[in-house]
């Protein structure tokens, strides 16, 4: 019988080709509809950075609607994802929300993921055809940092709150 050590060896590079099928699905899917004057700035470093990230951060959703504010490329960009069941108007929401804030957005992708997840919010299965899977989206919204514009906590906050009205709609 193998011991835990080896089983672990053994089902690693199962699980290492599993994420990077999920992996290349998520980055085509992200990456589609990049409006073509916006290709050169997003070179394919920062594009599989963005993609690593946005994944790593899709990849597990234990709550039903996760917000993320991080750094983005450069001084002077921040990259706001969320991760919910797919939904009307979340884009509209969102632009709504920086549009309101006079926040320029460099960028907003949002693509959708047929999705069948655990109880802790794990991946069971991504665009397998499963009768499981549910259609989630995932946005990805880079915005220029301006003075007198609400911080990163506010920013997570009231797109929580507001996506979550959404939700309920």
């Amino acid at each position: 019988m193998a011991t835990e050590t080896e089983q672990h060896e053994i089902a690693q590079p199962e699980r290492d080709l599993e994420r990077s099928r999920r992996l290349k699905v998520f980055v085509e899917r992200l990456f589609a509809r990049l409006p073509a004057d916006l290709l050169d700035e997003f070179s394919a470093p920062h594009r599989r950075a963005i993609a690593d990230a946005g994944y790593d951060f899709f990849a597990t959703r234990p709550e039903p609607l996760a917000v993320r504010v991080r750094p983005g490329a450069g001084d002077s960009l921040i990259a706001v994802e969320t991760a919910m069941a797919d939904c009307s108007f979340i884009v509209d929401t969102i632009q709504e929300y920086f549009r309101k804030h006079g926040i320029p957005v460099r960028v907003l992708l949002h693509p959708l993921f047929n999705v069948w997840r655990d109880e802790q919010g794990s991946i069971v299965s991504f665009e397998q055809a499963s009768s499981g899977e549910r259609p989630e989206s995932f946005t990805h919204t880079e915005i220029e940092v301006i003075p007198g514009a609400p911080d990163a906590a506010a920013i997570e906050n009231d797109l929580r709150r507001v996506l979550t009205q959404v939700q309920q709609v």
